[in-house]
């Protein structure tokens, strides 16, 4: 046998008796981050409906079972809110998600296995600080217990148990040089991290988006009730501003409650408090009309004003009381909503 052949020989048997970190270790910690997953996703689900609907959630069974296991309670309370921002929950599965993405290449990319692991015990001594001052507080300062809270808890104490165990007893194979190259482990790291920041991004946007379409969907409920509505005209101060048919009136003149606007034609502020007022009328016809008083914000026809701070807007009223003058209600608040739409083009020649 030639020499060459017996040293290639050698390198062979080496590398074939190499020890090195078998798949199963990564389908376990998959399984386990799984787990933490459906626990953190459940929770994250409730803190959405119960900061979007708060009061008018139902109760269930996989969050309060008994008076003292109430997930709802705890999530409810100030800590389950981190920075006066983030859910813990969200933030949880966020790192779940890191755990399945570690496990999931080191499962599915060999050369990656010894940094998927190393990646994965310095994750999860990370989350154990975390699950450690969540326990605590539910142990000390919060009145009921989450068992959902502890699934996630067991969960990263168990993983943190296991991978350091696994670390230690494949120090061999942490101690050759890593396969992969550093492009392969920068993109281990960022893509953990980019998908962890993803769900917190995503569940942020969504529970933001819910609150808003509930607060809206409670908004228009209100403000088409008459009674409400009644009660808020009422309560609201009552100035002596005389009203007559030289006004124009938005919505029935026969409605008891008008709501009098001073506008500037040339204010984008007005623009939003009109639009916001004449959706209210729209809501309320039995009830309400808008009567409009233009009050330009420009010394040209203005004499108590400091500034000229609309140049154009004394030209705006002008040109539409003219219009309401010539063709009554109808024809005047279409040319205020043709100026409202064209504000930034106003000009002399109106």
């Amino acid at each position: 046998m030639l020499p060459g052949n017996a040293e290639n020989t050698g390198l062979s048997h080496e590398i074939q008796n190499k020890p090195h970190i078998g798949p199963g270790v990564f389908a376990f910690f998959l399984s386990l981050s799984l787990v933490g997953i459906f626990a953190t996703s459940f929770l994250s689900y409730r803190h959405v409906l119960l900061t979007a609907e708060y009061g008018s959630v139902p109760e269930s069974t996989l969050c309060r079972p008994t008076a003292t296991v109430n997930c709802d309670a705890v999530l409810q309370t100030q800590f389950a809110v981190l920075f006066d921002y983030f859910p813990s929950s969200v933030v949880g599965l966020a790192g779940f998600v890191m755990l399945f993405w570690f496990a999931s290449n080191g499962l599915m990319i060999p050369r990656l296995r010894s940094n998927a692991l190393i990646n994965m015990v310095v994750y999860l001594s990370l989350a154990i600080v975390f699950s450690a001052y969540f326990s605590y507080l539910m142990i000390f300062e919060v009145d009921f217990v989450c068992t959902w809270c502890i699934v996630v808890h067991a969960v990263n104490l168990v993983a943190l148990c296991s991978a350091i165990f696994i670390a230690r007893k494949k120090r061999a194979v942490l101690e050759y040089p890593s396969q992969a190259t550093v492009l392969e482990r920068t993109y281990l790291v960022i893509s953990a991290f980019l998908a962890g920041t993803i769900v917190i991004v995503g569940i942020g946007w969504i529970e933001k988006s819910v609150g808003l379409v509930n607060a809206q969907e409670k908004y228009e409920k209100l403000a088409k009730d008459p009674q409400v509505v009644k009660v808020m005209v009422l309560a609201s101060p009552d100035y002596k501003v005389s009203i007559d048919d030289k006004d124009p009136v938005y919505g029935s003149p026969q409605a008891p409650y008008p709501i009098i606007l001073f506008t500037d034609l040339q204010c984008p502020v007005c623009l939003r408090q009109e639009i916001f007022l004449r959706a209210m009328v729209d809501l309320n016809p039995e009830h309400l009309r808008l009567v409009l008083k233009n009050y330009p914000l420009s010394t040209n026809c203005n004499r108590k004003l400091a500034g000229n701070l609309h140049p154009l807007a004394c030209e705006a009223a002008t040109a539409a009381y003219a219009s309401f003058l010539l063709g009554g209600d109808g024809i005047f608040w279409h040319y205020i909503d043709l100026i409202l739409a064209h504000q930034n083009k106003l000009d002399n020649k109106l």
